[in-house]
């Protein structure tokens, strides 16, 4: 069963005072000026699928290396935060209170109290609700399973989320294994596999050259281990998510194409819907050139108007390949 978003609607999270988006793809990409909100958006959709975490209304000021606050969730904190989701699955429907008149069961100022907030709402038809303090939370949440994978600058050198996800590929069979070294054998030749040892006091991965020498995954440089972690997340979702914020940025251009072109099929065999958000023409203009013909794919740019409101505009693979179309009205 895939959980594909076919449409969203954030309502007064963060920049966002509404932004709607009717149709999605397989693969999208989210472009736009500096702060318009495009890992915001990719931060959003993660906590959609990964609420059936309690903290994960939280786990964005993790992903920026700040200490939480969930009243910086709210673009006015007089109103509900509200996130809605058609999935091929079902619905997600989120609320957000930031105001909470009764917790545990007494009463309590209703005045803004940070990292206290209500969440309820439905997730795939099973409904919840529940009050969150500083890591305490009370009610009913709801059902847990992982569908949704964030790759970002924090998350991306993780050894131990990608030693754990190459574990689990290792354990349950060869085949997800015998392709993710023949993927990676297709932007440097020279691996042969993939080992897990302890170095100091934690796991990393290493990779077995066609000289004998047996290498730490990161010493073959940021194109291998980026690919490396995507792949090993798209494998560890099936199914599901991932969403990638500005993969771009570790991978020279001249490989860009065939680096879309891996992943891409990677997520059609593993029925995967990827979310990236990118400054990059390049690597806009790539995935419009590598990505697989038979997976869809869009382009959305997130822009400002007139009024301070963010706004999609949405782009289809034809519009990207009109070279002209794409220097006038793309980035």
């Amino acid at each position: 069963m895939s959980y594909f978003m076919r449409s969203v609607e954030l309502k007064n999270y963060r920049i966002f005072k509404r932004l709607k988006i009717s149709e999605l793809s397989q693969i999208n990409i989210i472009g736009g000026l500096n702060g318009v909100g495009k890992t915001t958006f990719l931060e959003a959709l993660f906590t959609m699928i990964d609420i059936g975490s309690v903290n994960s209304i939280l786990r964005p000021f993790g992903f920026r290396r700040l200490p939480s606050d969930s009243t910086y969730l709210f673009n006015d904190t007089n109103s509900n935060i509200k996130l809605f989701g058609n999935t091929t699955s079902g619905d997600l429907n989120i609320e957000i209170h930031c105001k909470s008149n009764v917790f545990n069961g007494e009463s309590v100022s209703s005045k803004i109290i940070p990292n206290m907030y209500t969440v309820e709402g439905s997730f795939y038809g099973n409904e919840f609700k529940y009050t969150y303090n500083n890591g305490v939370s009370f009610g009913t949440q709801p059902y847990i399973f992982k569908k949704g994978m964030m790759i970002n600058q924090v998350t991306k050198f993780s050894p131990l989320e990608d030693t754990s996800r190459l574990s689990e590929i290792k354990k349950n069979g060869d085949s997800n294994y015998i392709s993710l070294v023949e993927n990676l054998k297709l932007i440097n030749d020279d691996v042969l596999g993939l080992e897990i040892f302890v170095l100091g006091d934690q796991p990393v991965i290493h990779c077995k050259m066609v000289n004998g020498k047996t290498l730490p995954a990161p010493l073959l440089g940021d194109g291998v281990q980026t690919l490396l972690s995507i792949l090993l997340a798209i494998y560890g979702v099936e199914d599901g998510c991932v969403f990638i914020d500005e993969f771009e940025s570790s991978i020279h251009y001249k490989l860009l194409e065939n680096i879309w072109g891996i992943i891409s099929r990677v997520a059609k065999e593993k029925t995967c819907q990827l979310f990236v958000a990118t400054h990059s023409r390049e690597c806009i203009n790539s995935a419009a050139e590598g990505v697989c013909d038979d997976i869809s794919m869009q382009y959305i740019r997130l822009d400002k108007n007139s009024l301070g409101d963010i706004v999609p505009v949405v782009y289809t693979r034809d519009d990207l390949l009109n070279a002209n179309y794409f220097d006038a009205e793309v980035r």
